[in-house]
């Protein structure tokens, strides 16, 4: 039997109804395969900072020196830190 014929012998509210709940469906299926879709790719990117953390670790490299606070706020700070002007 075809979606037609099954669709002949409803109401008008009932095929109203049936096409709203198929489109939610198909909506909501489209949600949450691109809410995993964005979890699985968050979880790839911290996979691989960790990895390039614990290879930059293994190579020897140094820490990192803290954020912004480290040259102050100036460019002349940063300038006197640097060596630059």
């Amino acid at each position: 039997m075809n979606t037609r014929a099954s669709l002949a012998n409803l109401t008008t509210t009932a095929v109203i109804a049936y096409a709203l709940l198929t489109i939610l469906t198909l909506f909501m299926r489209i949600l949450t395969t691109s809410a995993a879709l964005a979890a699985e790719l968050g979880d790839r990117f911290a996979e691989a900072g960790d990895a390039a953390r614990h290879a930059a670790r293994a190579s020897g490299t140094r820490q990192p020196r803290p954020g912004p606070t480290y040259y102050g706020t100036t460019t002349h700070a940063y300038n006197a830190a640097s060596g630059g002007a």
